[in-house]
């Protein structure tokens, strides 16, 4: 796989006025776990059952561990938000449900631009069917810097492997417990290019390609593969400075 594209990553839109403005104003929305289109998104699981975060015995035992009381533990995860993103621009199944069947818009991000000071890395989702089998490959990886973030980033990183097609790789934000969610601006040339879908609204398809060259940022559109089952896309506008 080309370098380009192994430092890109992906954020599909679905096509309405909210996801627009986002566009417009270049910012990503930060949603808390009750607000998550999955209602078993950060929890755990254990033979097929669901079990809320932190009454697991395997967690609380990590808490207590630390000196941090379950009921403190809850709390700390009320003012956590996530932001998902995907490594797969042409996932049929993902273009049918958040593009709403291909009439919505994908992103294209610089890794390295979305970071800042309040934002966690990028990092994979961890998809499980038992919670107790995820606990030693996350502990791999550089999650935070405390002992409790990383406990928590390890938290937020499971997912039951039902969404594994997703390849999701997601993004943390701490915020006070009063909000359900946070917007966050995204920096200067973090976009690479837009890919929209090949049954878009005509009004949004004009908007975005409008937007694109404010961007400067090039366009393509999802195309059908002669050959296979497959995605392409192909090049409806180049960016103005190359």
């Amino acid at each position: 796989m080309p370098i380009e594209y192994e430092n890109l990553i992906y954020k599909y839109y679905a096509p309405n006025e909210y996801n627009l403005d986002a566009l417009l104003n270049r910012y990503f929305w930060f949603s808390k776990r009750e607000c998550l289109n999955d209602p078993f998104d950060i929890a755990n699981f254990k033979r097929g059952q669901k079990i809320l975060s932190f009454d697991a015995e395997i967690l609380q035992n990590t808490f207590l561990a630390m000196g941090v009381s379950r009921q403190k533990a809850k709390q700390l995860m009320h003012e956590y938000a996530i932001c998902s993103f995907t490594r797969n621009e042409l996932n049929k199944q993902m273009w049918a449900y958040y593009a709403k069947d291909y009439s919505g818009w994908c992103l294209a991000f610089r890794r390295y631009k979305l970071r800042t000071s309040d934002i966690s890395s990028l990092f994979p989702v961890i998809y499980i069917d038992d919670s107790s089998k995820a606990i030693a490959p996350i502990a791999e990886a550089k999650y935070g810097d405390s002992r409790l973030e990383i406990s928590i980033h390890k938290v937020l990183s499971m997912k039951h492997k039902t969404w594994i097609h997703e390849e999701e790789e997601r993004m943390i934000k701490r915020m006070a417990r009063e909000y359900v969610g946070k917007m966050c601006v995204w920096k200067d040339n973090a976009l690479k290019h837009i890919t929209i879908g090949n049954k878009i609204n005509p009004a949004y398809r004009s908007i975005i390609l409008t937007l694109a060259k404010k961007f400067n940022v090039d366009v393509y559109e999802i195309d059908l593969s002669q050959t296979d089952f497959q995605l392409t896309k192909k090049l409806i506008q180049s960016k103005v400075n190359i």
